[in-house]
């Protein structure tokens, strides 16, 4: 193989392997800061992960992978773990739906950008003062409702989203316990964000997202995903590092709340992908020098 060819061959084949591969954050937090978690701590302990009072009956969210081309994020990639027979079962029963994916790039206290769930997690006799049986029966009532396929990215600058001020919550967010119920004495992790009101103003990027409305029960498998693709590129995070991002299903059992790291071209990719370019230029003026004899 020819010298530059060898170049821009390595050159694709690093810099693709790089991109394709997800960026796995762990799910470590309870819950967003200023949340009161310690009543869930205290009674509920740890069912299926390994934090005290992380994970409140199922699912267990385990971790997210975030997929980057260069400093874009092309797709978010949520692994529910579901280690048992009954955990799997229950998924299929529940009919869980997921929240807003929230995401901040600059330190500050407000969300920066929010991928949208377009379908509202607030459901008719679903409100905080609701009888238990009024809630249970407008949670039936849309237990077989299917999962958009389709949502936006919205910027989320000036929509007053703030993550760090509880005293916002209820006037920004749908919150938990307005989607679900407390029957028999169960109980979930209540009043806590799941859904932007108004996330802000649309990007122009769309997510076609993947959702297991229903697992297999005998299986072998214990983690099973949901995926989010973006399109046109996806989100530019150029000159950030790392980013805040928040997650939960509709009635926040467990929540993902990470600093997760965003990748910037190291020199030595740089240095390949440049590399690559210039033998792409010397082949073409060769091919012409070529042409002309």
């Amino acid at each position: 193989m020819k010298p530059f060819t060898l170049i821009l061959a390595l050159s694709v084949f690093f810099s693709g392997s790089a991109l394709a591969a997800p960026e796995y954050t762990q799910d470590t937090n309870l819950n967003w800061d200023g949340y009161n978690s310690s009543t869930y701590v205290t009674t509920y302990g740890t069912k299926y992960g390994a934090i005290p009072g992380d994970v409140i009956g199922i699912p267990d969210i385990k971790q997210i992978g975030f997929t980057f081309n260069g400093t874009h994020l092309t797709a978010v990639s949520v692994d529910f773990f579901l280690p048992t027979q009954q955990s799997r079962s229950s998924w299929n029963s529940d009919k869980l739906k997921p929240g807003d994916i929230f995401i901040n790039i600059d330190n500050d206290t407000d969300w920066d950008y929010i991928i949208h769930n377009p379908d509202s997690l607030v459901r008719p006799g679903g409100t905080a003062t609701a009888s238990s049986a009024q809630q249970k029966a407008a949670m039936d009532a849309v237990k077989n409702d299917v999962v958009d396929s389709q949502w936006t990215v919205y910027k989320a600058d000036g929509a007053g989203l703030e993550y760090g001020n509880t005293a916002t919550w209820a006037a920004n967010y749908n919150m938990s316990t307005v989607y679900e119920y407390n029957l028999g004495g169960w109980d979930w992790r209540k009043n806590h964000p799941v859904q932007a009101k108004d996330p802000g103003d649309p990007t122009g990027i769309t997510a076609t997202v993947t959702w297991p409305t229903s697992v297999a029960v005998n299986t072998t498998s214990t983690d099973f995903w949901a995926t989010w693709t973006l399109s046109g590129g996806g989100i530019e995070l150029q000159g950030h590092h790392s980013m805040t991002v928040g997650f939960a299903v509709s009635c926040a059992n467990d929540v993902f709340y990470e600093r997760a790291p965003i990748p910037n071209p190291e020199p030595a990719s740089m240095l390949l992908m440049g590399a690559g370019a210039l033998g792409i230029s010397f082949l073409r003026r060769r091919a012409r020098s070529k042409e002309e004899v």
